[in-house]
C-alpha cells in the first residue's frame, strides 16, 4: 500500500496498488439525504425487507458513486467494477459542499441559507456520502470519517455555481 506524504501519493513497493486519497470530486445533480430505513415486509427466512424513505436517496448515491469510479479510472465489466485502488484503513476527514436549486417562491427564494425543513439535514447528506465513499472502496468503513465539514448553500447558476456536491477527502 502507498503512503501520502502530504503532497500526494508516494507509489506502494512491488506494484501494489495505491490509495485513492486524497479525493476532491464534484457530482453534479440534485443531492439527496440518507432517510431512515423502513420495513416493507419479510422474506421467508424472517429477515426484513428494507427500503429508503428519501424518494430517490438510493439513486442519488449510485450517482456520487459511479462519478468517483470513473474519476478514478475504474473499470467498468458485467461483474462490477474494477477499482485500480486500495482501501484506506486509517482516519479520514471530510469537507462536503452542498449545493442545493433555490426555489423561485417561496421563503425559500429570498433567504440567505437553505435552512427549510425540506431543504434535508446536513447530517442525513453527510450519511448519504460515506455510505458512498465506502461503497467506492476508497475507505472500507464509513466509521473511518473522524470529522466532517459540512455547509448546505444555495446553488446560483448565474455565477456558475450548479446543483450538487463537492466532496474533498483527507488522510488524517
Amino acid at each position: 500500500m502507498g503512503v501520502m506524504n502530504g503532497y500526494g501519493m508516494i507509489p506502494a513497493p512491488g506494484g501494489a496498488p495505491p490509495l485513492a486519497l486524497p479525493l476532491s470530486v464534484w457530482v453534479a445533480g440534485r443531492a439527496r439525504t440518507k432517510g431512515s430505513m423502513r420495513v416493507r415486509g419479510h422474506r421467508a427466512n424472517g429477515s426484513a425487507i428494507l427500503a429508503e424513505q428519501v424518494a430517490g436517496s438510493k439513486p442519488w448515491r449510485e450517482q456520487v458513486v459511479e462519478t468517483i469510479l470513473r474519476q478514478g479510472g475504474a473499470v467498468f465489466a458485467p461483474g462490477g467494477p474494477s477499482v485500480p485502488w486500495v482501501s484506506w484503513g486509517g482516519p479520514v476527514a471530510v469537507r462536503l459542499l452542498v449545493w442545493l436549486p433555490r426555489p423561485t417562491s417561496g421563503i425559500g427564494a429570498t433567504s440567505t441559507w437553505p435552512t427549510r425543513q425540506c431543504d434535508g439535514d446536513s447530517d442525513k447528506y453527510q450519511r448519504n456520502i460515506g455510505d458512498a465513499l465506502e461503497d467506492t472502496r476508497i475507505i472500507g468503513n464509513d466509521a473511518q470519517i473522524v470529522h466532517w465539514e459540512a455547509w448546505k448553500m444555495w446553488a446560483d447558476p448565474a455565477v456558475g455555481r450548479q446543483s450538487g456536491v463537492q466532496i474533498d477527502v483527507t488522510v488524517l
